[in-house]
């Protein structure tokens, strides 16, 4: 399974818990503040932040297809605490060059490098350059 069908299945199941038999038209923005405001109180502020992001999606989605008549969702922006940004340097070899990770083994190309790389022969046009002199020739000229 990929990383983000897990997220998506994390997320469905700690919203199941208090909302999973809801109908969607009936979610209130009070339904929806319970369950991230638990996961906010654990001291997890970015989880809650992609909690309620995936009951957005999920809620945007129903909108779109007349399944509810609004995003209950679009109320409780700005309810949660904003995680802080941490910004950290990047991981370079010896030669300056950025690593893709801290464990990398080979490094991240230049972006000169990726567009215009040593090995890379100019494609050849064909031509034809016979084509004019048969052309003549067969005319009878």
């Amino acid at each position: 399974m990929a990383a983000h069908a897990q997220k998506n299945c994390w997320c469905r199941g700690l919203l199941d818990h208090d909302i999973g038999g809801t109908p969607v038209a009936t979610i209130t923005p009070a339904l929806l503040l319970h369950p991230i405001k638990r996961v906010e109180r654990g001291g997890h502020h970015e989880p809650a932040q992609r909690l309620q992001a995936f009951a957005s999606r999920v809620l945007r989605y129903a909108c779109t297809t007349v399944r509810a008549e609004y995003n209950p969702t679009d109320v409780l922006l700005g309810a949660f605490v904003t995680p802080e940004r941490r910004h950290r340097a990047a991981i370079l070899d010896p030669k300056g060059v950025v690593l893709q990770g801290a464990a990398a083994k080979e490094p991240q190309k230049r972006s000169e490098e990726r567009r215009n790389p040593s090995h890379h022969r100019p494609r050849r046009v064909a031509r034809n350059h016979g084509a004019a002199p048969m052309v003549g020739a067969l005319a009878g000229g």
